[in-house]
């Protein structure tokens, strides 16, 4: 009889444990996936001002809202001058994404240099 209360008791901690960590497995997949999207926009942006020919990327700030899946991003692209280089030939090009996680901001930032190279 007590061999079967300690193993009833026993199961009853493992299926608890593992009911547990279903929620907790959820909250860690929704996170990791919003957080992939807000890289998936700055990588877009990032290479939509790529494609721009050299002289048009003047220096200066664009701000943007985008609602992806209920969630919405704040998306800040800014174009600028690399100090201690000729700005004629090499600008940087950043861009700050930010986002709400239930009630915990959370933002990223990626930046590249372009160069302009003549023959």
């Amino acid at each position: 009889m007590l061999e079967a209360l300690l193993t009833i008791f026993l199961f009853g901690l493992v299926i608890g444990a593992v009911f547990n960590f279903l929620p907790i497995s959820k909250l860690t997949t929704d996170r990791s996936g919003r957080r992939l999207q807000a890289q998936a926009l700055a990588d877009n942006t990032l290479e939509q001002l790529r494609a721009l020919p050299f002289a048009q990327l003047r220096p200066g700030l664009t701000s943007t809202q985008i609602d992806v899946a209920g969630f919405r991003y704040a998306v800040t692209s800014e174009t600028f001058f690399v100090t201690g280089h000729d700005a004629g030939r090499l600008k940087g090009l950043r861009c700050q994404v930010k986002w709400n996680d239930h009630s915990v901001e959370s933002q990223l930032e990626n930046e590249i240099w372009v160069s302009c190279v003549t023959h």
